[in-house]
């Protein structure tokens, strides 16, 4: 059990790291607090990243609207399908990727199995830092103009790929009036540094008011 989330049995998707932080209570800590603050009763929610759907039963449990959980692993749709299910909670979720190309390849490392990252077709998200293994799979793609006038609030833990939907899809985040962004400048690579999130953050701030960030996790609201 963590953030009230019933978790029997996701340790099996994960990495023995990823295990150790989350029996020790050390998962995604910063993001249940900025959603448990932040997030209301009548707002519709779409999640983009749901890994092992924890955060997703959190999110759920803050709302009554609409909720849609995008994961383009394919290994870990059963994993949020069961967490889902342990903890009675209700919203959608959907083995895509968002993007205007028919499908993206999608890499999935070892040292990692609860994520992952969008090969953008050789426009790499992330290097991997432990020059580790991974699969590669084809994941169709939805575009987020097809589906953003639906709710009113993003939320955003995609692995670097944040910086790519904000550049290429600036117009249609402005369909939501709350967004909720994990950045991953931490890697500090050329794909996801942190002269690209400043970057990220400007563009934001064009119509967006920062009104809480803990570390790497941001809470926008949109300008009246």
């Amino acid at each position: 059990m963590i953030h009230g989330i019933n978790t029997d049995g996701v340790e099996k998707f994960l990495s023995n790291e990823e295990s150790v932080r989350l029996k020790r209570g050390r998962w995604e800590n910063e993001d249940v607090l900025l959603l448990k603050k932040y997030l209301s009763k009548e707002d519709s929610v779409l999640e983009l990243g749901g890994c092992t759907g924890i955060l997703s039963c959190v999110i759920n449990k803050c709302i009554n609207g609409s909720h849609i959980v995008f994961e383009p692993n394919p290994e870990m749709i059963d994993c949020i399908k069961m967490v889902r299910d342990q903890n009675f909670c209700n919203f959608e979720i959907k083995n895509n990727i968002i993007s205007d190309n028919e499908s993206e390849t999608f890499e999935v490392w070892d040292f990692r199995l609860g994520s992952g990252a969008p090969n953008l077709n050789g426009r790499g998200i992330l290097d991997n830092p432990y020059g580790d293994s991974y699969r590669n799979y084809q994941i169709k793609g939805i575009s987020l103009k097809s589906i953003a006038p639906q709710f009113n609030v993003l939320f955003c833990d995609i692995e670097g790929a944040e910086y790519f939907l904000i550049e290429n899809n600036y117009k249609e985040l402005l369909n939501f009036n709350k967004l909720f962004f994990e950045f991953h400048h931490r890697f500090n690579n050329s794909k996801s540094n942190k002269k690209i999130h400043d970057k990220c953050i400007r563009v934001l701030e064009q119509d967006f008011n920062i009104i809480e960030a803990r570390n790497n996790v941001y809470y926008f609201k949109k300008n009246e």
